[in-house]
C-alpha cells in the first residue's frame, strides 16, 4: 500500500460501517484498521484496467497486503463478480487475498457511473471462493455524494438511514457508510465532526446495532455466511439480473438486440433495460450469493 494509508475507522454488525483517512499509519494503534482503497494498493479503477492490468495490479497488492497487513479492499464499485475472482487470485499469488472487500454505488452517480456494477444485495459473498463482500445503500443514500444529513440533528438523519437499510433483513446484517466524514484535525466543527457524529449515530441507534472496526467486519461477515463459494441453488433464471452478462446475438450490437432475438439464443429479455449496463439481452443468472434473509412485512428493529 502506498502512504497515505487509507484506514477503515468503524463499521458495524447489525450497524454501521463509518470510513476515515488518516495521513501516515505512524499514529496507528491497536484499536485502528485498515483497508485499501481505491482499490488496494493505489487509487485505481478497476473497471478500466485491462486482464494483464488487473493481474499486475492484485499480484503487487497481495505483496503489500502480506507486507502491511490491511485485510479489506475498496472496489468502489468497480469490480463485478468475475472481477473480484481475478483479483483475489492474483492478490493470492502475490502474497495473500483479501479477507473481505466493500463496494460503491457509482452506478448512481452520473459520469461515475462507467464502468460501475451494482449489487443485487447489500452483503453478498464471492462465488468464487467465498469472501465477503460488503455493498454501501444508495437508498437510503449511505453514500458520501450529496447525502445532505439533517444540519439540527445530522447523527439522527444517519442513524435513521442505517436503520431503514437495516430493516430489510434479518440479522446479522453489516451496513457500510461510506465517504464524506470530517476527521481532519480543525476540518470542522460541531455536530459533523467525526467523532460527534459518530457516537451521536450510535446513540440514536440503540443496543441493536454495533460499531466494529474493517478486520473485525471481515471476520464476523465471515462468520455469518461461511460458505465456500458458489451460486445459492445453481439453477439460472430470468427471474435475476445483477451479473448482467450481455448475450449479443452474432455480429449484432447488444443495443440492437430485439427480443425475438434475444430469446432464439435462450437468454433474457428485459425491456426496460438492466440499470446500470443498459443492456437488454443478458444471459440466465442464478440468485444472488448472499446468506441474508428478507424480514417479513411488519418486522423491524
Amino acid at each position: 500500500m502506498n502512504p497515505p494509508v487509507r484506514p477503515c475507522i468503524a463499521s458495524a454488525i447489525l450497524g454501521a460501517l463509518v470510513t476515515a483517512d488518516l495521513a501516515t499509519s505512524v499514529d496507528a494503534t491497536a484499536n485502528d484498521s485498515f483497508i485499501g482503497g481505491v482499490a488496494g494498493a493505489g487509487y485505481v479503477y478497476l473497471g478500466a484496467l485491462t486482464t494483464q492490468q488487473l493481474a499486475a495490479y492484485a499480484t503487487r497488492t497481495g505483496r503489500l497486503y502480506a507486507a502491511y497487513g490491511p485485510n479489506v479492499a475498496d472496489t468502489y464499485g468497480q469490480a463485478n463478480f468475475s472481477t473480484i475472482a481475478q483479483y483475489s487470485a492474483h492478490a493470492a499469488a502475490g502474497g495473500v487475498a483479501p479477507k473481505a472487500y466493500v463496494a460503491q454505488p457509482l452506478w448512481a452517480h452520473g459520469s461515475y457511473a462507467q464502468d460501475a456494477w451494482r449489487c443485487p444485495e447489500l452483503n453478498l459473498y464471492s462465488p468464487s471462493d467465498g469472501t465477503p463482500l460488503i455493498c454501501t445503500a444508495n437508498e437510503p443514500n449511505l453514500f458520501y455524494r450529496n447525502r445532505q444529513l439533517n444540519a439540527t440533528d445530522p447523527g439522527d438523519d444517519l442513524a435513521g438511514r442505517i436503520r431503514t437499510a437495516a430493516n430489510r433483513y434479518e440479522p446479522p446484517f453489516f451496513i457500510t457508510v461510506y465517504g464524506g466524514l470530517n476527521w481532519q484535525p480543525g476540518s470542522t466543527g460541531g455536530k459533523t465532526e467525526f467523532w460527534a457524529l459518530l457516537h451521536a449515530t450510535m446513540s440514536a441507534l440503540g443496543p441493536g446495532f454495533v460499531a466494529v472496526g474493517a478486520d473485525e467486519m471481515a471476520r464476523l461477515a465471515k462468520d455469518a455466511c461461511d460458505v465456500p463459494g458458489g451460486w445459492p441453488n445453481g439453477t439460472a433464471t430470468c427471474a435475476h439480473a445483477a451479473f448482467q452478462r450481455d448475450c449479443t446475438p452474432d455480429n449484432t450490437p447488444w443495443r440492437n438486440a430485439t427480443k425475438q432475438g434475444c430469446e432464439a439464443l435462450g437468454c433474457c429479455w428485459h425491456s426496460a433495460a438492466v440499470e446500470p449496463t443498459g443492456h437488454k439481452c443478458i444471459h440466465p443468472e442464478p440468485p444472488a450469493p448472499t446468506c441474508l434473509k428478507r424480514r417479513q412485512a411488519g418486522g423491524g428493529i
